[in-house]
């Protein structure tokens, strides 16, 4: 039987995501980069963001077709 290894690189990939972020709010306190916070917080709150517009997209596509749908049986 093979494992599925999609859990695992999704782990590695948010402990990726979340210690590049947090190394660069680091050399950010300490002055060695000088990115606007905006763009040193983005992936933290672009993501969710993102997330947040595709299931947003889906909904109003699902919504929309049923009612076209609807009424085309009309």
């Amino acid at each position: 039987m093979k494992k599925n290894k999609t859990p695992i690189i999704v782990a590695v990939f948010l402990v990726a995501w979340l210690l590049s972020t947090v190394a660069f709010i680091v050399l950010k306190c300490f002055g060695v980069i000088s990115w606007s916070w905006w763009w040193l917080l983005a992936p933290i709150f672009g993501t969710p963001l993102l997330a947040l517009l595709a299931v947003g997209t889906v909904a109003f596509c699902t919504i929309f077709l049923s009612l076209t749908s609807k009424v085309n049986k009309l």
